[in-house]
């Protein structure tokens, strides 16, 4: 009876020697699943993250250009035949007139002062 029970143990324990081994195994296969796969993630989101910067470039570029095309068109003087032009050079000159004869005769009635 002795020896059966010996056998029987020494059984038990082989089978549990297996079954640990088979844990291990499935535990490190487990784990490099999950390595693999947390990998795939990381590499799914640096991708989404940068595909989203390349949009956000390529819409920011496309409103400098609007935004220059815009620039442009409000900096463009509209177009006066010559006669016009002539005329408002004019009055600009009219309009200055009166101001540079004032501060010429302050000038000068500083120097009388005096």
């Amino acid at each position: 009876m002795a020896l059966a029970e010996v056998r029987n143990i020494l059984a038990r324990e082989e089978e549990e020697k297996v079954l640990g081994l088979t844990r291990d195994e499935s535990a490190k296969k487990a784990k490099v699943a999950v390595a693999a796969r947390m990998k795939e993630e990381e590499e799914k989101i640096e991708k989404e993250e940068f595909e989203k910067a390349l949009e956000k470039i390529r819409r920011d570029k496309e409103q400098e250009k609007e935004k220059g095309k815009k620039d442009k068109k409000e900096k463009k003087p509209e177009k006066n035949s010559g006669a016009e032009a002539v005329g408002q050079k004019a009055e600009a000159k009219s309009k200055e007139a009166p101001k540079a004869s004032a501060k010429k005769l302050k000038v000068s009635d500083k120097g009388v002062r005096k």
